[in-house]
């Protein structure tokens, strides 16, 4: 079933369409009202000129009767018989159109009239049949009695003619006002069928405004959307925001009940589980109907249960990086396919170019041997984390860490087996550190870790741990590094400070025998350490001063 907003849609898209239609009903309206106001009237207006065609054939069947009665007055002598031929044929008429009028003033609500013409009519035959009755053939009276019978008739006569005079009026006049109240019906019926169809122009012309007015304020409404949209790309920080930003405008766009931006599996991925989503293994819109047959599954529309899903591929120079499913609850919603696509498509060179900032960011701060943060990122992060702790009256530490003999690995293995080297390094540090925690190298065999929230007794604890594993990592590579442990603010309130005092201790641990951890606050050129000969757990102070 059509929804209403898709039907106001429709009619705003067509105005002339309802408006035609309404006229053409008040026109059928009227039609069939005309049509049944002429057959109404006529019907009547029919049966009274029955009645007064059957008046008049009464009356000139009468007259012939009185006719026929005069001419047999001409022979003389013979039989009574003979003499009333004409009379008795006349009779029979006059009888036959007598029961015609009864019959039709019967149906135009008149009897009594008609039975008083026919009543003056038995009386008149009356007094005829009974001359008629005593006349013998021969008799030479005849005429004389005939004579006598006439005048005695006449007022039987006059008063059929009165009666039927007074009927014929009456008819006439009832056919006359008829055919007046039929015209009057149908001015009536064409005048009320013009007022209707102008109001229907009226009112079809105030609801095409209306709805033209909301198609207005909907246009208004999308451009709204579209602009704060192109407005939101243009200072998007990242994909995610992008993505937000896609899914809000698909909704208020085409009222989708619910808008998902999908990712591409990697090709990692994709080669040990394809995506559910068809838009994306095929690279084509997909459309789900949740009536009729289904031949084509998609699994990530089925999971919505929506009446029906629109899947769009979200192509990022011109590869497919994920797919935009908007689900409606109604059928009959508007395909917005075309909005949908319109709006992915402004997406996607942000997208790239959020991607390509990302990796020129990535790149930039990013160590291409081992992965960690290079010296310019950690300088910037730290800085900012330092601040931070600053505000808040937090304890943060610094880790300086150097490899010990990297170059003797290189000349028995090789830059090879330097890098190597490296990058096992690099990795055991992330792997026994926390997510928070910021590790870099800051160039050769220079490593460096920022503690946030840890003090100078944490701290050395994880530069202890940090050793452990790298001592006493099972790799072919015998890699050991000494450690040096600065915190704020006891160290210094500044990132180069803190970085130079953990430096200071760092070359404190390599000339107390390499493979230890020291702290700066320990003293000026040494620092606690723990010494690899002797129990993990046992700090040895190395300045005689403690």
């Amino acid at each position: 079933m059509a929804s209403p907003r898709g039907i106001r849609a429709g009619l705003g898209a067509r105005p002339g369409l309802l408006r035609g239609l309404l006229i053409g009903l008040i026109l059928l309206a009227t039609a069939g009202g005309l049509t049944w106001q002429f057959n109404t009237g006529a019907r009547d207006i029919q049966r009274e000129l029955g009645a007064l065609d059957a008046n008049s054939a009464l009356r000139t069947a009468f007259d012939t009767q009185k006719d026929a009665l005069r001419v047999s007055l001409l022979p003389a002598g013979e039989d009574p018989k003979v003499v009333f031929r004409g009379y008795l044929a006349s009779a029979t008429r006059v009888g036959s159109a007598g029961r015609e009028l009864r019959a039709r003033a019967g149906d135009a609500g008149l009897s009594p009239l008609a039975a008083q013409q026919l009543s003056a009519i038995t009386a008149w035959e009356g007094f005829v049949d009974m001359v008629r009755e005593g006349m013998t053939p021969g008799s030479e009276p005849t005429r004389r009695v005939l004579g006598r019978v006439r005048a005695l008739a006449e007022v039987p006569s006059a008063r059929f003619t009165e009666a039927n005079d007074r009927l014929a009026r009456t008819l006439t006049r009832q056919v006359d006002a008829r055919r007046s109240a039929q015209t009057r019906g149908i001015s009536l019926q064409l005048l009320l069928g013009a007022l209707a169809i102008v109001l229907a122009l009226v009112l079809c012309g105030r609801l095409a405004r209306a709805i033209q007015h909301q198609q207005l304020e909907r246009l208004a409404e999308e451009a709204a959307v579209q602009a704060a949209f192109t407005r939101g790309l243009q200072v998007a920080a990242d994909e995610q925001e992008v993505h937000g930003m896609l899914e809000r405008a698909i909704s208020l766009r085409t009222g989708a009940t619910t808008v998902e931006v999908v990712d591409a599996p990697t090709a990692e991925e994709a080669l040990k589980a394809p995506s559910g989503c068809m838009a994306i293994r095929g690279g084509q819109p997909f459309t789900r109907e949740k009536a009729g047959g289904v031949v084509v599954r998609c699994e990530r529309c089925e999971l919505s249960g929506n009446a029906r899903s629109l899947c769009t591929p979200f192509l990022v120079g011109g590869a497919v990086v994920g797919a935009v499913r908007a689900d409606f609850a109604d059928a009959s919603a508007g395909d917005g396919r075309s909005t949908i696509e319109e709006l992915v498509r402004q997406a996607g060179p942000v997208v790239a170019n959020l991607r390509l900032l990302s990796t020129a960011e990535t790149e930039a701060s990013t160590d291409q041997l081992t992965g960690l943060t290079n010296r310019r990122a950690f300088d910037d992060e730290s800085a900012r984390l330092l601040a931070h702790a600053q505000q808040h009256h937090a304890p943060i530490s610094v880790v300086a860490i150097d490899l010990d003999e990297l170059k003797a690995i290189n000349d028995r293995g090789g830059h090879a087996a330097g890098d190597r080297a490296l990058r096992h390094t690099a990795d055991t540090l992330v792997s026994h550190t926390r997510a928070v925690d910021l590790v870099a190298r800051r160039g050769g065999d220079e490593f460096c870790i920022l503690l946030p929230g840890t003090d100078r007794a944490a701290a050395l604890v994880v530069a202890e741990k940090l050793r452990v594993a790298l001592a006493e990592a099972q790799t072919p590579l015998s890699v050991s590094a000494s450690f040096g442990v600065a915190s704020f603010p006891e160290d210094g309130r500044s990132l180069g400070e803190l970085i130079g005092h953990a430096d200071r201790a760092l070359y404190a641990a390599k000339r107390a025998g390499r493979d230890r951890v020291a702290d700066a606050g320990a003293g000026a050129g040494a620092g606690p350490s723990v010494d690899s000969a002797g129990d993990d757990n046992v700090v040895e102070l190395i300045s005689s001063g403690d």
